[in-house]
């Protein structure tokens, strides 16, 4: 029978059990290289560095300066190239005390490759929870034959572990959530300043992530100008990718930043949009919460506990999944309600403080490496 692995705070954790020991070799493999994981392997390895770990990367991007990048390319594109991403991960794994694999094909590479050490897997967003319907299907059936290969599924929340049970994966799930860099986005430039910086004026809203089917932004920007009336620059902040193609005129209210820091795009923005179709739980959403930005955003995995659930105020709001018109007019009801965005604000730099910390993802992790080694 599935488990679900109860979440439990950092403090709970370490009143029930011993500490870790330090000095594990930890070895993430992950084949993005743009978006939220990339940034969250980065975060908790350098907070698992400082407890004494060490910690190897393996994918097409040296993320860290004080980890082990070992170049691997995870084939994505034909079972022979996830074969031969198998057998280089079986190699560097016999290095290290667990293999923590993240993504769909990271996860599919390590799984099947039988490696000698054990191994977590973290989907970062269910591929059986897109919007394509084959997908759905045989991603589920993927995940539910790759389940016994599993030493934990690591998930962002609790949402994303009931959809791996409502799906028959047999698997021990431990949430631990995901980790935003607090300290940077805590004290970004003042909106003025901001603005100067980047040469922007008046009432804007931020969109982060990158282009692509999943993000939502095609229909945002179809819709934007007809629901603004042209008043409210929307900032895209990101590359394009997967095919999306951006019109070749965007109306003048809409700015197209490509792949640029969202730092300074956040402390210039009024609120932050988050039209996602499907999530696992956004480090987006997260940044804009430290930075003391309401958020207005699809109702998809992570998006209510991450703005309006729990025991803090309420830091934006949350609307039905395709909902963009009333995406929308909330977005408008931000602008047009300063003394909203300031105590949304307030509440959502709360949030981020508590849900959103790399050092207790790491504490996290710590205690599930230490039961499965």
């Amino acid at each position: 029978m599935t488990a679900v692995l109860e979440h439990r705070s950092v403090l709970e954790s370490l009143e029930t059990q011993n500490a870790p020991a330090a000095g594990r070799r930890i070895l993430h493999a992950l084949e993005p290289t743009d978006g939220g994981v990339p940034e969250w392997v980065r975060l908790v390895a350098n907070a698992q560095v400082e407890r004494g770990h060490q910690v190897g990367i393996a994918g097409l991007e040296d993320l860290s300066a004080d980890t082990t990048h070992h170049h691997l390319a995870i084939g994505r594109n034909n079972p022979l190239s996830l074969q031969r991403s198998g057998r280089a991960l079986r190699a560097l794994a016999a290095e290290y005390d667990v293999v923590h694999l993240h993504s769909f094909f990271a996860g599919i590479a390590g799984r099947t490759a039988k490696l000698p050490v054990p191994t977590v897997f973290h989907p970062h967003g269910w591929v059986h929870q897109m919007d394509s319907r084959g997908s759905q299907v045989i991603g589920a059936s993927i995940e539910r034959s790759l389940a016994p290969k599993t030493g934990a599924i690591v998930t962002v929340n609790d949402e994303e572990s009931q959809h791996g049970v409502d799906a028959d994966i047999d698997a021990w799930f431990h949430e631990v959530g995901v980790p935003v860099d607090l300290n940077r986005f805590a004290s970004l430039p003042n909106k003025d300043s901001a603005r100067r910086q980047l040469g922007v004026r008046g009432p804007i809203a931020v969109c982060i992530g990158r282009l692509c089917a999943q993000k939502g932004q095609r229909e945002l920007i179809e819709l934007w100008e007809e629901h603004t009336g042209g008043n409210i620059t929307l900032a895209l902040v990101g590359p394009a990718q997967d095919g999306f193609d951006l019109p070749d005129t965007l109306p003048d209210s809409i700015i197209h930043t490509g792949r640029t820091d969202p730092g300074p795009w956040l402390a210039a923005a009024d609120v932050v949009v988050q039209p996602s179709h499907w999530e696992g739980q956004s480090i987006a959403v997260g940044e804009a919460l430290a930075a003391g930005r309401p958020v207005v955003a699809f109702d998809v995995t992570g998006m209510r506990r991450a703005i309006l659930d729990g025991d803090f105020d309420h830091a934006g709001a949350v609307v039905p999944k395709g909902a963009y018109e009333l995406l929308i007019r909330e977005a408008c009801r931000r602008i047009e309600r300063p003394l909203l965005r300031k105590s949304e604000g307030n509440a959502g730099r709360e949030r981020a403080n508590y849900l959103f910390s790399p050092t207790t993802m790491a504490d996290r992790l710590d205690h599930l490496y230490q039961d499965l080694i």
